[in-house]
């Protein structure tokens, strides 16, 4: 009996542990983009998906159904449905999650309700509202495709300010930190796909709004994930070659980017060779290739990457110019201007050519 105490309260204590504080500065700034996010996810929901009859998926698409089948809002619905998952969540995470977390909650459901009723004053003073405005009529999966953008979009606001939109989210992730082997994204898209096969017997044209519903799902994943994944996407070479010299220098020369030299031995001809790492932009990727033709028995492959973080990427380039200052040169190539002044400054709008302080101190090592 004491070990289960004493294993329930170091489980307790682990759960509850608070994040780093933030400024003053940084919860302001989170708060706002957590609010914006709801607005957003409230135009989505009001003026695509509740007019439209399709559901998505979750406790959003369980109070659209129920908004559809007994016409009261769909705001009192997600408010109630979800309190008991927000009072079940303060016992498992910590109080800036749940405390941002109810925020975007109660300020949706809020928001629904004032949508509704700004509507029924705008049709009778005006006789048009925003719903007229923006009726797609037929062509629904229009509202199931900006539906889904503007749902992605608030996710992924509300997910960086550090809460949620409660639901089937709290749900999965309740459920994983009970039974972490439990793949959470399975888990939350099983009960999505529950949600959305009960549509079929609430809308009259169920298969038509099942399929609107996974366009929607599908817009809302992949715009989330490009927003959570970052804009500054670049792109990664690694080349295996036996001059790593030679084509170093010429990359850091020709094309302002660091490189990393890792020493690898080849396991059929057991030869010395290298492994040379170099990010660059997309559109730097024509001048790679030109370099690349120069040594034949070079082996290359690249991959995408996203959010890169670094100098020549996310830092200016006046921090490049002050860590390669002392840099000593490799062959002909200087890493205190590895780069003329013009490609430098172009780190303003285009990102800066100059290389990565980091691996190109390795590639010296």
């Amino acid at each position: 009996m004491k070990m289960k105490k004493d294993k329930q309260k170091e489980h307790h204590s682990l759960e509850k542990v608070e994040l780093t504080p933030q400024t003053p500065k940084e919860a302001i700034l989170s708060y706002i983009v957590l609010i914006l996010g709801v607005i957003i996810r409230a135009i989505g929901m009001q003026y695509f998906i509740l007019p439209n009859e399709f559901a998505p998926g979750g406790t959003a698409g369980v109070a659209t159904m129920l908004n559809y089948v007994t016409k009261v809002n769909a705001g009192i619905y997600l408010l109630v449905i979800n309190v008991p998952i927000l009072i079940i969540s303060y016992f498992f995470f910590n109080r800036r999650y749940c405390i941002r977390t109810t925020l975007a909650l109660v300020l949706g459901s809020v928001l629904l309700m004032v949508f509704d009723k700004l509507d029924e004053w705008m049709i009778n003073e005006f006789s048009w509202n925003f719903k007229t405005i923006l009726d797609v009529g037929d062509q629904r999966i229009l509202a199931a495709i900006a539906g889904g953008v503007f749902c992605g979009v608030a996710l992924a606001m509300v997910a960086k300010a550090g809460g949620s939109n409660g639901g089937t989210e709290v749900l999965g992730a309740i459920i994983q930190r009970k039974m972490p082997s439990v793949n959470i994204s399975w888990f939350i898209s099983m009960l999505d796909a529950s949600v959305i096969l009960v549509s079929i017997f609430v809308y009259p044209q169920g298969i038509v709004a099942i399929m609107l519903s996974l366009v929607m799902l599908f817009c809302t994943s992949k715009m989330s994930e490009i927003i959570m994944q970052g804009f500054k996407t670049a792109t990664k070479f690694e080349v295996i070659t036996t001059q790593p010299e030679e084509l170093g220098e010429e990359l850091i020369k020709e094309i302002g980017r660091g490189v990393t030299k890792i020493d690898a031995v080849g396991m059929y001809s057991h030869q010395k060779k290298a492994i040379i790492t170099c990010i660059i932009r997309k559109r730097q990727i024509p001048a790679f290739y030109k370099i690349l033709k120069k040594y034949p028995d070079a082996f290359a492959y690249i991959t995408n990457t996203n959010e890169v973080i670094g100098i020549g990427f996310s830092r200016p380039a006046a921090t490049a110019r002050s860590v390669y200052k002392h840099a000593p040169k490799i062959g002909n190539a200087s890493m205190a201007n590895p780069v003329p002044d013009n490609v430098l400054q172009d780190n303003n709008t285009n990102g800066s050519e100059n290389a990565n302080s980091e691996q190109s101190n390795e590639n010296n090592n």
